[in-house]
């Protein structure tokens, strides 16, 4: 494993399977069942930073404020339109549980200020490998309470209670404090995908940028950036596919199936 960066996040780049495996197999053995020690995303192009789709949505010159006034429009028109497509009994029940509303406008490709993460570290490599093969992909691991201690700390009102992610949603300071949750209700997709979110009371920022400062100096195992090369995607994607971790299987229903199918060919030609 070649080190590129040593300040935060910490980032290195795998030069084989082997490298990633090491990597994993010492976030994994730390956790509890339920409990994640780290959480992990991938993202296809290592460029990109921790920006929610909220964020990439509105134009840069967008302050929080004008971005605020988008996210309510877009949460309304969500629930106005929603029931003509779902069953009564997959929506929130009240309008007024927000944090449901973005989770479910999550799962449906709207734009939110949730930023999504997963328990499994092949779940994450998945995403990092499997699109975007031009460019290196890159696996993003968090230690969720060395972020969530720091955070506690340093915003007391906004984390103090039993569920800080509603909490902060509701607050109208500009804190750029973050926390991470688990969906109340998942739907097949998030179950397969092991999902939960990180979130902060700013509609319009990078969640590199809020979870920097809780990171201890001279610490490198806390926030870390897997670089996976281009070179190594392939192969990647191939061992996931032995290890059953394929579009089918994280896609429940018949568009997982026919995207599994297109990775199919796409990786025997390969």
């Amino acid at each position: 494993m070649k080190v590129l960066n040593r300040g935060v996040p910490f980032e290195a780049e795998v030069e084989n399977w082997q490298d990633l495996q090491g990597i994993m197999d010492t976030a994994l053995h730390v956790a509890r069942l339920g409990e994640p020690a780290y959480l992990f995303r991938g993202q296809a192009n290592s460029a990109w930073s921790l920006t929610p789709s909220l964020t990439r949505a509105v134009p840069a010159s967008f302050d929080e404020t004008a971005t605020r006034e988008q996210e309510e429009l877009a949460t309304l028109e969500s629930q106005s339109e929603a029931h003509q497509f779902l069953k009564m009994s997959d929506l929130p029940i009240s309008r007024s549980d927000v944090v449901s509303w973005w989770v479910l406008m999550q799962h449906y490709k709207a734009a939110t200020r949730l930023l999504d993460w997963t328990e499994s570290p092949y779940v994450a490599t998945y995403f990092a490998v499997a699109e975007h093969s031009t460019v290196p992909g890159a696996v993003w691991l968090v230690h969720v309470q060395t972020i969530l201690e720091y955070m506690r700390q340093r915003y007391p009102e906004a984390l103090h209670e039993q569920n800080p992610h509603e909490t902060m949603v509701n607050r109208t300071s500009n804190d750029p404090a973050l926390t991470f949750f688990s969906p109340l209700l998942n739907t097949d997709r998030m179950s397969a995908q092991r999902t939960h979110f990180s979130i902060s009371p700013l509609a319009y920022c990078d969640h590199r940028d809020v979870i920097a400062p809780a990171v201890p100096a001279n610490v490198d195992n806390i926030f870390v950036k897997i670089v996976i090369p281009v070179a190594l995607k392939i192969e990647f994607q191939k061992r996931l596919r032995h290890i059953n971790v394929t579009a089918r299987t994280l896609y429940p229903g018949s568009d997982g199936l026919g995207r599994s199918i297109t990775e199919l060919i796409y990786l025997r030609t390969r």
